[in-house]
């Protein structure tokens, strides 16, 4: 492995964590030879080419936009995106939700935000790349600016804020969720006010953006099949 690049795709806090307490111990222990425990993590390693290895969504839930309405959210993004719509009352019509996750996943930076009071979903369809450069402030290379999620933050829930009485926050305003069905529920029964859907980060560009020294956006993967759920001890004393 030692010509080999490893990208550190889920446990990253587990591995800043060993170092840090890698660096704590060797801070008291001058004489350290470099082989005791401290000095090692167990990782499980896969080839990024694996076919067995797929990326899944991580949805947005937002809430507190007491200000939130059909028409001041069209004025406020439509100089960033083409939006439609897609209607949808009766939350047993299965047949409108697979419309609305096509339209995503096959579209080229494409959004999709599903909100109760409405009865609809809103599509949301970049206008230009171009634009990237402009309204997203972040030193990032160009790569991390064109993923979806980095889009969806800088270009739809940063600008929600708008719709806020209060102070809005990721920590305060927005969740996030796996399973679409129940982020639909959560949004119907009043607990969040939308959904935001987008299509998975792909294996590719998950390599271009670490290649060019950046590391992904929160909550930005998330890796199936999953291992084994298990505990491992590795005791850290002699």
């Amino acid at each position: 492995m030692v010509d080999k690049v490893l990208i550190i795709a889920d446990g990253h806090h587990r591995y800043e964590t060993s170092l840090n307490y890698q660096k704590e111990v060797l801070e008291r222990t001058k004489d350290a030879k470099g082989d005791e425990p401290f000095s090692y993590i167990m990782m499980t390693l896969f080839r990024l080419e694996d076919p067995g290895v797929i990326i899944l969504p991580t949805y947005r839930l937002v809430k507190g936009l007491d200000r939130l309405s059909d028409e001041r959210l069209r004025d406020l993004l439509l100089p960033y995106f083409e939006i439609s719509e897609v209607d949808w009352p009766d939350a047993s019509d299965k047949s409108k939700l697979e419309e609305v996750q096509n339209r995503v996943l096959s579209g080229s930076h494409t959004f999709a935000a599903y909100i109760a009071q409405f009865k609809k979903f809103l599509i949301f369809n970049l206008r230009s790349e171009d634009l990237l450069e402009k309204e997203i402030t972040e030193e990032r290379s160009k790569e991390w600016k064109r993923l979806d999620v980095a889009i969806l933050h800088s270009l739809i829930i940063d600008k929600l804020q708008a719709f806020s009485s209060e102070p809005f926050s990721l920590e305060n305003n927005v969740n996030y969720i796996r399973i679409l069905d129940e982020g639909i529920d959560k949004v119907r029964q009043g607990e969040f006010q939308m959904i935001l859907l987008l299509k998975p980060v792909s294996l590719d560009q998950i390599r271009e953006v670490v290649e060019n020294g950046d590391v992904m956006p929160q909550k930005s993967t998330d890796f199936f099949p999953k291992l084994k759920s298990g505990l491992v001890m590795n005791p850290l004393d002699e």
